[in-house]
């Protein structure tokens, strides 16, 4: 075991799963370290001498340029898995130095449907390009361009299980500053100097965006989050799970929170965020203002019970009392991965607990709440 190092190490969707392996100290991976600094379009790009990363974009689609009426969402999610993470990676994929999963969702909440596809690529088919103005992705079935400012492009297409098509174009313009989450980017996830990844995101994204879905075609007008994250090593051994919130709230600010929850003790688990102001100045959060409180659970189709309602609170100047609610609660996306569990990803709003008013719109992720898939090593 001399030359190996025991990694607790999460990816699929902002920490979707919580799985023990080993990886060669050979491979030589860069942990995320508080004196890399991030900058832009240059780490918009690829991190091959980091072990995992994803680009992850989601959007609330509107009929009306207002925001008013929400008729649906979508999540493109891509994933960079170094292929020495074996226990994530079936033997067929495993070419190359690293496996990119495609990941694509649409919610219709008008008829609460919610689709969701997954897939695997070779390194071998990614093409990319980055320079000083800009990073472009291709892949089999999607592209995506970021500005340095964070202006995003995206074109996907896909089939679902259920064998309904999906192509998705959208042009986004980004209304703030590229922020850096943590110290200048330097995102902790637990107590350890190495549970921790490098975190940047463009927290309001407008524009226009077409669905083609089958054979209908629908233009909407787009409130949209970006995430680009980056690391080695995320948690420490009793971690697992997350619990993971993007508030954008009509006033132009917005939050980014998370707790990554301690299997053994509720009393560590460890918590952060980000708070937007209109401007685009953005300011952490300190754990102990944050206070989070699941208030309903549902049960889904794969027996795990969901907390789809939740009262957050940020405990500071201002402080600030929310709840999220799902907009509809099946927003359960079923794994199509090897080795993966399931879990419930969707689009919510915002009520102002002092109000009682719809203040906002906000995403949810919820991991590690699945008991039936168990990885064994």
């Amino acid at each position: 075991m001399k030359n190996k190092i025991i990694i607790v190490f999460v990816v699929l969707l902002n920490y979707s799963i919580v799985a023990k392996f080993e990886i060669n100290r050979q491979e030589n991976f860069i942990p995320a370290t508080n004196n890399y600094i991030l900058s832009v379009p240059k780490d918009h790009n690829i991190h091959s001498k980091y072990a995992y990363e994803w680009w992850y974009f989601v959007s609330h689609l509107f009929e009306d340029k207002k925001q008013e009426s929400k008729h649906a969402t979508f999540q493109v999610v891509i994933f960079r898995l170094s292929n020495n993470m074996r226990p994530l990676l079936p033997p067929s994929e495993k070419k190359g130095k690293s496996t990119f999963i495609i990941n694509l969702t649409y919610s219709d909440l008008k008829n609460k449907n919610h689709y969701h596809t997954s897939y695997y690529v070779s390194d071998q088919l990614i093409k990319s390009k980055i320079n000083t103005q800009f990073f472009e992705f291709n892949a089999p079935g999607l592209n995506f361009k970021i500005q340095k400012e964070g202006h995003v492009s995206i074109y996907a297409k896909a089939l679902f299980p259920q064998g309904e098509m999906i192509e998705i174009e959208t042009d986004l313009n980004n209304q703030k500053s590229v922020v850096f989450h943590g110290e200048q980017g330097y995102s902790r996830k637990g107590t350890c100097d190495t549970c921790a990844s490098h975190y940047l995101s463009s927290t309001r994204l407008l524009g226009k965006t077409s669905i083609k879905f089958n054979k209908s075609k629908k233009e909407f007008h787009s409130l949209a989050w970006h995430d680009h994250e980056f690391g080695s090593q995320t948690l420490d051994k009793d971690q697992e799970g997350w619990d993971w919130f993007s508030l954008q709230l009509n006033s132009k600010e917005e939050f980014m929170i998370f707790r990554v929850r301690n299997q053994k003790n509720p009393q560590k688990n460890y918590y952060a965020g980000t708070y937007i102001d209109q401007r685009g100045q953005s300011k952490n959060l300190s754990p102990n203002k944050i206070k989070l409180k699941p208030t309903q659970f549902i049960k889904l189709k794969d027996g795990a019970n969901y907390p789809v309602e939740w009262e957050i609170s940020i405990q500071d100047k201002n402080t600030r009392h929310f709840k999220i609610t799902a907009d509809y609660d099946n927003q359960l996306n079923i794994s199509h991965i090897y080795n993966f569990p399931n879990y419930w990803e969707g689009s919510c709003y915002v009520t102002d607990l002092k109000t009682n008013k719809i203040i906002g719109h906000a995403y949810m992720e919820l991991t590690g709440y699945e008991t039936t898939k168990k990885i064994n090593f």
